[in-house]
């Protein structure tokens, strides 16, 4: 009987695909690191890849030009950021509705939900609680 470990060992000796993590792994703010671009043709030759980061600030289209602009030839549907794991969540659910507090740009990304809350349809204690959230953070109601 084989030990538990050594199975999954096993297992994940020949991957399926790789994750790249993008800010602050393949590039840091506007500077790649180095070696990335040559790594990653060389293991897409090899492997399924899909390139993922928390950002939840840029949309799918500016996330891909700012990669790409970079040197990297990334196609939309490799990334995955914060913002579309959401989206394909809301995509299996009929008609969604969201109330959307995110950054203008993100916002096109979920222009086929419905927004039935208006900035002016948010109470003052609503609008005082997600100003505890960040100093910043009323640019990102809904409007």
């Amino acid at each position: 009987m084989k030990h538990p470990q050594a199975a999954a060992m096993q297992a994940t000796s020949s991957p399926r695909g790789l994750l790249f993590d993008l800010d602050g792994v393949l590039y840091v703010g506007k500077e790649i690191s180095p070696g990335a671009i040559e790594t990653v043709a060389t293991l897409r030759e090899q492997f399924t890849c899909r390139f993922i980061t928390n950002t939840s600030t840029l949309s799918l289209v500016s996330l891909q030009r700012k990669i790409n602009a970079l040197g990297f030839d990334i196609a939309p549907e490799e990334i995955i950021s914060a913002p579309q794991a959401v989206l394909r969540y809301l995509e299996q659910k009929p008609d969604p509705t969201c109330r959307l507090l995110l950054a203008e740009d993100v916002k096109r990304d979920f222009a086929h939900c419905r927004n039935p809350i208006s900035r002016r349809a948010l109470s003052l204690s609503a609008i005082s609680a997600m100003r505890g959230l960040t100093p910043c953070s009323t640019r990102y109601l809904a409007t």
